[in-house]
């Protein structure tokens, strides 16, 4: 398995399932990795658990609520302004609609997440 020391690994939705799982496989191959959290404590315990069990791991929390604009241009400009660069961004924050009229809310926050994308790596386009 090859390694990814020196590489900055941003992760969205990382407090539970397949982006918490990312994020430790991230952190066992040496990236630096930097979870993003809605909540401040459960980032930290997402933190705390991979730590554990990557003891060397290099994990740092960064709390922004996604559905925010604002806080997502924030959250670009603070992570750019320690880390400097990206070298790999996971999008894996979702939202699962309560109610089929929740969908065009859905729809702004992918778009916000698109945005997050561009002010972290400049103007990207999905792979189709």
């Amino acid at each position: 398995m090859g390694t990814m020391s020196g590489t900055t690994c941003l992760v969205t939705g990382a407090t539970s399932g397949i982006g918490k799982e990312t994020a430790l496989r991230l952190a066992m191959l040496g990236a630096t990795v930097v979870i993003v959290a809605r909540d401040a404590a459960r980032g930290a315990a997402a933190r705390a658990e991979i730590t554990g069990s990557v003891p060397l791991a290099q994990v740092e929390v960064m709390s922004a609520d996604l559905s925010s604009l604002a806080q997502v241009r924030k959250l670009a400009a603070d992570f750019l302004g320690e880390h400097g660069r990206l070298d790999v961004l996971v999008n894996n924050a979702g939202v699962k609609p309560s109610e089929p009229s929740a969908l065009a809310k859905n729809a702004q926050a992918a778009a916000r997440l698109w945005a997050l994308s561009e002010d972290l790596t400049g103007p990207v386009a999905p792979v189709t």
